[in-house]
């Protein structure tokens, strides 16, 4: 009885109370915690192609051009896109070097930088060209794809670094992460120093 009147009155035990503080999640399967432990701000890929408010939509098309560009932002607040099924229509307009990409431009929904890969996962499935925008307060930081989500899936749940390596770093008393994909034949391994 005691035991159930403390739950109620307090869930969390001291151990898991600090666990909570430090924003570290334990609550789920092992599984849960650690997809829940990779943000999108580790995985994230910067510098997506962008095309200005106001500009022409042949410039948006020089950008969806290039290789393995599916879509291309349009910056500023409410951040837009125009993606390959746009361009099909536009490369047959007759108008569309008079056509500014505010015309032609559709919402897109975003991410937060702290979003976790299980977040990401679910609004993935959704998103027709396989990334997703991350925006904070308005800016566009980089896009998170779905392979970097299966990368770091692997990497952290699998245990395996085969798709993205993780790399921990400590910028002073802050420990930070990085993921970085590996050519097919390298891989990193932890050498212990004499």
């Amino acid at each position: 009885l005691a035991a159930l009147v403390s739950r109620r009155l307090r869930p969390d035990s001291i151990y898991t109370e600090e666990l909570r503080r430090r924003g570290i999640p334990w609550r789920g399967s092992l599984t849960e915690r650690l997809a829940h432990a990779v943000i999108a701000r580790d995985i994230l890929t910067m510098d997506p192609p962008t095309v200005a408010a106001g500009a022409r939509v042949s410039a948006a098309l020089e950008e969806l051009a290039a290789p393995n560009v599916r879509v291309v932002y349009v910056r500023g607040p409410p951040l837009r896109a125009i993606d390959l099924n746009d361009a099909k229509r536009l490369w047959a307009a007759p108008d569309r070097d008079r056509l500014s990409v505010d015309q032609v431009a559709h919402p897109v929904a975003v991410v937060a930088p702290q979003d976790s890969l299980l977040d990401l996962g679910q609004k993935l499935w959704s998103a027709d060209w396989g990334e997703l925008p991350v925006c904070e307060e308005g800016k566009l930081l980089g896009v998170v794809t779905r392979r970097a989500l299966l990368g770091a899936l692997d990497a952290e749940v699998l245990h395996r670094d085969v798709l993205l390596t993780r790399v921990v770093r400590f910028d002073a008393d802050r420990e930070a992460q990085d993921f970085f994909e590996l050519p097919a034949d390298r891989h990193i391994e932890e050498i212990a120093v004499p």
